[in-house]
């Protein structure tokens, strides 16, 4: 169906660009399935075909480089400078401890035996691994040694998963091993790395002057056991210092209130994606990932993305200096002597000094009142 027609020949050209239905929305268009921010511009340059311009700002442009003009074929080296080129960091991950039983290894000097000389495994609970190995201290310093030799001029930046939060006692080589002296092993090897920058999950505290970035940071308690009050201990230790990631907030049932627990706790959001569909992982290690492929969730990360920009921009370089439970379903987060921040968890507006907070909503306010 043809809605109207346009030709200007080479000598003028025709712009759309598509006014938002509610204040503050983005222009979009749609066409053929996908959506499109910004405006067009349709030119017959060469008295040939059209020649179409989308005019985007910059910001959004760059949030589609690398899910949209990035081949999963090409160099992990390509990935990163498109992901630094949009503003973003790119972090190899690695797990050194864990081991696939089903590889050849040196059971005396590279897996991790109990104290009672079995061969310690870890259950997964799923079909193609039921099981993985522990590798030794000494056998995990070696694989970090390998990263840095091979990433450390082109992918400096890298992501450990399981040594930061696991310590175990064990025997090797005819020796018994504490947990002290596990944890004195690991702290060698990362401090070993002199040309990786660090980005660590969920970690220990004893690795805390290893890292440059703390991922997979719980944002909830556990709910086994009843507390009055959650107190977001490590967001007081941390912000300022060290920039700090949630676990993966696109498993959660209400987005909405995994944003707020963002604002509250002061982090940036974790998403897991996946490029094709999560059904192709069912007879992996992997078959408990859901919701995950960027087709499907990228309006919620881009939405979460934009939000969480903005609060980071407003908090700057302050430190959380103190944590509030003004009712059961607000509190307040303050910044330095100068900002705070009141959300609101339930479903009526909450008054706070003059200012609104909308429900499940939140206010941000500078030196009393709201910017």
């Amino acid at each position: 169906r043809v809605i109207f027609q346009y030709d200007g020949g080479t000598e003028s050209t025709l712009g759309v660009m598509p006014r938002p239905s509610e204040e503050g929305e983005k222009p979009i268009t749609w066409f053929r399935g996908y959506r499109y921010y910004g405006g067009f511009q349709y030119a017959r340059l060469t008295g040939g075909d059209l020649t179409v311009v989308n005019f985007v700002d910059v910001e959004d442009y760059v949030k589609g480089v690398i899910p949209y003009e990035m081949n999963n074929v090409w160099p992990q080296e390509a990935l990163k400078a498109q992901a630094e080129a949009a503003g973003s960091l790119f972090f190899l991950e690695a797990d050194p401890v864990q081991a696939n039983p089903n590889r050849a290894y040196n059971m005396r000097l590279d897996i991790v035996r109990s104290i009672g000389q079995t061969v310690a495994e870890i259950p997964t609970g799923k079909d193609l691994y039921p099981s993985l190995y522990y590798l030794t201290p000494r056998r995990t310093a070696e694989i970090l040694k390998d990263y840095e030799k091979q990433y450390a001029l082109s992918l400096p930046n890298l992501t450990l998963s399981t040594l930061p939060d696991t310590l175990f006692s064990y025997y090797s080589a005819g020796r018994n091993y504490t947990r002290g002296d596990t944890l004195t092993s690991y702290q060698n090897a990362l401090r070993d790395l002199d040309g990786m920058r660090l980005a660590l999950k969920n970690p220990l505290a004893p690795y805390y002057p290893y890292m440059e970035a703390y991922l997979d940071m719980p944002l909830s308690c556990t709910s086994y056991s009843f507390l009055s009050a959650e107190v977001p201990f490590l967001p007081l230790v941390l912000s300022g210092h060290v920039p700090y990631w949630s676990n993966y907030k696109n498993f959660d049932s209400n987005q909405r209130r995994q944003l707020l627990k963002l604002v509250e706790y002061g982090a940036y959001p974790s998403f897991l994606v996946t490029a094709e569909a999560v059904q192709k992982l069912v007879n992996t290690n992997s078959s408990d990932v859901f919701t995950a492929q960027w087709a499907v969730i990228s309006d919620t990360v881009l939405q979460t993305d934009t939000e969480i920009r903005a609060l980071q921009a407003e908090i700057g370089e302050r430190i959380m200096t103190d944590h509030q439970l003004l009712t059961d379903e607000t509190v307040l987060a303050r910044y330095g002597s100068d900002l705070s921040i009141v959300v609101n968890y339930g479903d009526t507006p909450y008054s706070y000094e003059g200012t609104q907070v909308p429900p499940l909503g939140y206010a941000v306010l500078k030196g009393g009142e709201a910017p």
